[in-house]
């Protein structure tokens, strides 16, 4: 029991100063209290639990519990400032991120889309172009096939109708139809084999053979543009040739990536070195082409 400045020494002046406090009676305790040396010191009388800590009534800076109830009272300052601290954490985490982070995470996203966009988009265009030359091999091989079935390649298709431009020169319906290629039973396009950079639509197909004009059979054959130093295909100068003789029997073909009117869409295209594609990031087509009676080549050299 703190009382005064100090601890009261045992003896009976202390006994009866502790039953003064205990009978509540303040002026005998204060006598005692004199007695006992402790004068000068305010009084503190627990009104409850008293020399057990706990909290009493207090009419100066001593009083009973002394130590122990001030170092309760900083141990639970230092608590209260700990769980504020906690709190607060706890109340920034609920409410997620702030402007400045979601500023700081956007700006590190676009630098990485700029630094790995262009890496990622070759590696695309790049995979592309694999499949397109391994299915142009496929055709090829259909192609042949239909040939040594029926004699001639198979026929060209065509429309002057605006409704049927994407499949101008699809791959034959006759590839599909004899199952020469996969058919495509759920769109308009002739077979399953389609171009990967013209979604929905196959690759191209031209030949000096007959033509089918919107549903129709013509009697002409279809005129491909072959340039005037065929093979090589490097001149810009030929001509447009639907003769029996001509010296190109088909070709086949896909637009390329990003296909313009200068490169995939010319009427030169895919005969003319000038419409090629040339690597990534170019424009053009890649296509195959064969010789009459002679071998196929890549416009991919």
């Amino acid at each position: 029991m703190v009382f005064g400045d100090g601890h009261p020494e045992p003896g009976e002046q202390q006994h009866e100063w502790l039953r003064a406090v205990r009978a509540g009676d303040r002026a005998r305790a204060e006598r005692w209290q004199e007695r006992i040396g402790g004068g000068g010191g305010e009084l503190f009388i627990g009104l409850r639990g008293l020399c057990t800590g706990g909290v009493g009534r207090r009419t100066g800076n001593l009083g009973c519990g002394g130590p122990h109830a001030e170092e309760g009272d900083r141990d639970r300052r230092r608590r209260g400032i700990d769980e504020s601290d906690l709190s607060a954490e706890e109340d920034r985490l609920k409410r997620g991120f702030t402007l400045i982070e979601l500023v700081v995470v956007v700006v590190v996203m676009a630098l990485l889309a700029a630094l790995l966009g262009p890496a990622v988009a070759a590696s695309i265009e790049r995979s592309r172009v694999a499949r397109v030359v391994a299915d142009l091999r496929t055709v090829e091989v259909a192609l042949e096939a239909y040939r040594t079935d029926h004699g001639h390649y198979p026929p060209v298709t065509v429309s002057c109708m605006a409704m049927d431009a994407e499949q101008v020169l699809q791959l034959p319906q006759e590839l599909a139809d004899g199952e020469y290629l996969p058919k495509n039973t759920r769109t308009k396009t002739s077979t399953l084999l389609e171009d990967p950079f013209h979604s929905g639509n196959t690759y191209k197909y031209a030949a000096p053979e007959p033509y089918w004009m919107n549903g129709s059979m013509q009697d002409e054959r279809y005129a491909v543009w072959v340039p005037s130093d065929f093979p090589s295909c490097q001149s810009a100068s030929g001509k447009a040739d639907d003769s029996e003789g001509c010296p190109m029997s088909w070709a086949v073909w896909s637009q390329g990536p990003r296909p313009d009117k200068k490169k995939a869409l010319s009427n030169k295209a895919p005969a003319a070195s000038i419409t090629w594609y040339r690597g990534t990031g170019d424009h053009g087509v890649i296509g195959r082409y064969k010789e009459k009676d002679g071998p196929s080549w890549s416009t991919l050299r």
